[in-house]
């Protein structure tokens, strides 16, 4: 309690909820909760090995590692690649401690959808160059996805092999 007002965690948060929202909304809850938050998957892990029994505990286990989209670009970018046969990447996910929006495990490739956002401050701008250096890495912006897709396709294409 503080000052009378009960308040939790975040992990517990998001434990509470987690049998009442879809499986997506879970996972972005999740992602949210890293980036807003500092809640890493093993806080939440912990709240649920102190509740393992609380309806939703298997379902946001399953939720910390699911792929997941956050923005427009992301399910824009998602769309581009289906429309022309190319590879699904992995999505949302938590590479050596980076939330990274698309990775391609089995050659490396990282791709960063850059908006206004979530890149317009400087700590953001400062996490996606050292992204840049940790991958290889490419980046593609709103016009990309949606205004250039043909160029973007097939500027990545030949790194999606």
């Amino acid at each position: 309690m503080s000052r009378g007002i009960p308040v939790t965690i975040v992990a517990r948060t998001l434990l509470d909820v987690a049998a009442q929202l879809s499986a997506m909304d879970l996972g972005r809850a999740c992602h949210e909760a890293w980036v807003r938050h500092g809640t890493t998957p093993a806080a939440v892990e912990a709240c649920i090995a102190r509740n393992p029994t609380k309806k939703g505990a298997a379902r946001l286990r399953r939720a910390l590692g699911a792929d997941v989209t956050l923005s427009e670009p992301e399910d824009g970018f998602l769309e581009l690649l289906a429309r022309y046969g190319l590879p699904r990447p992995r999505t949302s996910i938590d590479r050596g401690g980076d939330k990274i929006d698309c990775h391609r495990e089995h050659n490396g490739l990282t791709v960063e959808l850059l908006s206004y956002r979530f890149h317009a401050s400087r700590r953001a701008f400062e996490q996606y160059v050292a992204r840049r250096r940790r991958s290889s890495h490419v980046a593609y912006t709103w016009g990309d996805v949606f205004e250039r897709g043909p160029r973007t396709v097939a500027d990545l294409a030949p790194r999606l092999a």
